[in-house]
């Protein structure tokens, strides 16, 4: 059986393949200047009608900071964003958990915490002018829930969860109350559709049921007609931020129906499910779910080198949506990004990161986004294509990333994914020193972005051609972008990113919107 592996100690540089050196086929424009966002996170949002709202959330500040720019990518608005739910001591930038554009307006979904309570709110934002036009409370989670709310499942959280149907303004909106005194527990589903009237809602008490405790993990929205929920649960005590469960089941709720259908999955395995992250999307195409399952398989310490081996199961659930029957079962092996990196990288080179992430791609085939991604360290990003349960291609891109510091270079580390009509491209912060390297050179690990370039690898046909994303810098030259928080919108085939352009000790920061060929 292939395993994906985590290795907990620092990793030798093996060879690094020279990619083919590309001309720019892509067009970037820039706004003008304005201040760096630099503590905290950013979230870009690029509407239809042309704006782009840049939301800037610094738990260091009060409130979210709002800049909006026109159609002509001139800055029109740059102020506070003043709502009920921004109006705390601090916000966290994790507790903003969705930014959508539905029904042509910019949406925020904020969890939010006062003394009192901890409630869900929707802030549904003007799209020129940025003006809220209604705030509501969506539900509230109990005091005693508080300490579950940093329980994250792969960017999800065990208390309230927003998602949205790609294909439609409807979405739907998840809060798991518990009652840890009394060991009771409720998950509230409510569907929405894109002017925000409720379709349906259903409550889940798994304590009525065989089972004692079960927590949502992901979920998919199939437009105005169900919702799709992807589960694990336990037969005994839940712990604090426990991930470990004993089944992983399914559960769908039609437009109609009164209460939840549940189905648990059947698992090949004898015990417990540990350290549990998933992702689902929903493939309208063939009206199935598709979940990405990754779970600790076991441990095994090294002797020699005094550290410990996590080894990694990863596999794809897809499930079909009428019936939540398991149409096949995927395990993420990478053989083809292997393959690619024993030819290119090294003979012996056998790929050690866990997969992260699952993206539907212009030809509705699946990319398995994969990285080795550990405490401050993100190390070689692999790209797995697949059609059903076969891998097409795969590709490895070597890569070594350690900020010093966590707080502001963290949102310039891991990468972006970006899938066009014509091809598909990671993008990066790298030092431009390794740009040229050749096969039999190691690359240079990145430690601060400072003195980074952003990066386009273009993938296709088994190969990867590399350029700059924003231009072959000069000496003392920097241009790198902001990963976290990037925004591509496929109806207009738009990369939108904040850059940082350093010369010398001087530098500043812009908008910039990349449009592929």
């Amino acid at each position: 059986m292939n395993l994906t592996k985590s290795i907990i100690l620092s990793l030798l540089f093996f060879a690094f393949h020279s990619y083919k050196l590309v001309a720019q086929e892509f067009h970037v424009s820039k706004s003008e200047v304005f201040e760096e966002p630099v503590n905290g996170s950013i979230k870009i949002l690029q509407l239809k009608n042309g704006y782009t709202f840049l939301l800037h959330i610094d738990e260091k500040a009060d409130g979210i900071d709002l800049t909006i720019f026109d159609k002509n990518r001139k800055i029109v608005k740059a102020e506070k964003l003043m709502c009920k739910a921004t109006e705390v001591d601090k916000l966290k930038p994790d507790f903003v958990r969705g930014f959508y554009e539905i029904n042509g307006e910019p949406v925020l979904f904020i969890d939010a915490e006062y003394k009192e309570k901890t409630a869900f709110y929707r802030v549904r934002l003007e799209p020129i002018s940025g003006a809220v036009i209604k705030e509501d409370e969506l539900g509230a989670i109990e005091d005693d829930n508080r300490l579950y709310r940093h329980a994250f499942i792969l960017g999800n959280d065990a208390g309230m969860n927003v998602a949205k149907d790609a294909a439609s303004d409807c979405y739907a909106v998840i809060i798991t109350n518990w009652n840890r005194n009394e060991g009771k527990q409720s998950i509230r589903v409510m569907h929405f559709d894109g002017a925000h009237n409720k379709i349906n809602e259903c409550s889940y008490n798994p304590n009525k049921q065989k089972f004692k405790f079960v927590k949502f993990c992901s979920a998919v929205v199939d437009g105005g007609k169900r919702v799709l929920l992807f589960c694990g649960g336990c037969d005994g005590k839940m712990g604090h931020g426990s991930a470990d469960f004993d089944y992983l089941m399914t559960m769908k709720m039609n437009v109609n129906d009164k209460e939840l259908t549940i189905k648990p999955l059947k698992l090949n395995v004898e015990r417990k499910l540990k350290d549990v992250k998933t992702q689902a999307l929903y493939d309208k195409v063939n009206n199935r779910m598709q979940v990405l399952t990754v779970w600790l398989d076991h441990t095994v310490f090294e002797n020699k080198t005094n550290t410990f081996i996590h080894y990694y199961l990863s596999m794809i659930y897809t499930f079909d949506a009428e019936t939540l029957n398991v149409s096949y079962i995927t395990q993420v092996a990478a053989a083809k990004a292997n393959g690619y990196a024993r030819l290119y990288i090294d003979s012996d080179y056998e790929y050690p990161g866990i997969a992260r992430k699952i993206v539907h791609n212009r030809d509705n085939t699946l990319s398995v986004l994969l990285e080795i991604q550990l405490d401050g360290f993100f190390g070689d990003l692999a790209i797995s294509q697949l059609s059903d349960t076969t891998e097409l291609e795969g590709y490895i891109m070597r890569k070594k990333q350690t900020p010093t510091s966590m707080a502001n270079n963290r949102q310039f580390m891991s990468y972006n994914y970006v899938s066009t009509p014509k091809c598909n491209y990671v993008i990066l912060n790298d030092v431009a020193s390794n740009f040229n390297k050749n096969k039999n050179e190691k690359i240079k690990p990145v430690t601060t972005v400072s003195g980074t370039n952003a990066v386009v690898y273009k993938l296709g046909n088994n190969e990867v051609d590399r350029v700059f994303l924003f231009g072959e810098p000069g000496k003392d030259e920097y241009r790198f972008g902001y990963v976290d928080g990037a925004d591509y919108n496929e109806g207009l085939d738009t990369y939108a990113t904040v850059i940082v352009e350093r010369e010398g000790r001087e530098k500043q920061a812009r908008m910039a919107w990349v449009t592929f060929e």
